[in-house]
């Protein structure tokens, strides 16, 4: 495959060429995948990585100036990138893990068992009121301890790494919701 100067990579951006962007693809992509691999990633994380940094770079082909090399500097976007997602990821983490901990710890109330049923409902009204059909269904399927790969298949979506963080960011959702719920503050009062 040709190798492109940077200025004839910034054209081709530009003009969408197909010859180009393959040739960056094919150049660039191995080493991105290297670096994500060898920083607790897999390769569908660094093909979604990318995939994200090659549209933004077609997205903002006209504006683009590249005062380095090329290649440098799509390695240097999706490293930023992937640094972002392992921030986040470790955000969702811990939140998840908080609100499972809530939701399962042993309280030491009276009522305890009250109190439980109703956060339980609290919880399950919530998660029955989420617009979001996906995420309704990915967290039922979730809470009855299916697996991922069984959540990918049973709602078609993309990948076990996708029903990962479509789980995370509807855990938020949910925990979010559950928390200004005026309920919630009365059965700590």
């Amino acid at each position: 495959m040709k190798k492109f100067t940077k200025e004839e990579i910034i054209r081709g951006f530009k003009s969408r060429d197909n010859t180009v962007v393959n040739s960056v693809y094919q150049e660039v992509y191995p080493k991105v995948e290297s670096y994500i691999s060898s920083n607790s990633g897999n390769s569908d994380e660094a093909s979604d990585i990318f995939q994200d940094a090659m549209l933004f770079l077609l997205e903002k082909a006209n504006q683009l100036v590249i005062r380095e090399n090329f290649q440098a500097f799509l390695i240097s976007v999706c490293k930023y990138q992937w640094i972002g997602k392992i921030k986040e990821k470790k955000r969702d983490e811990s939140h998840l893990k908080e609100f499972t901990q809530f939701y399962n710890e042993d309280l030491e109330w009276e009522d305890e068992i009250q109190k439980k049923e109703i956060l339980i409902e609290i919880v399950n009204e919530h998660l029955a009121e989420m617009k979001s059909k996906n995420c309704r269904e990915t967290l039922r399927l979730f809470f009855n301890k299916v697996s991922y790969s069984k959540i990918v298949s049973i709602l078609g979506i993309g990948s076990e790494l996708y029903a990962k963080s479509l789980k995370y960011r509807c855990v938020k959702k949910l925990i979010q919701s559950v928390l200004n719920d005026p309920r919630l503050a009365s059965l700590f009062s």
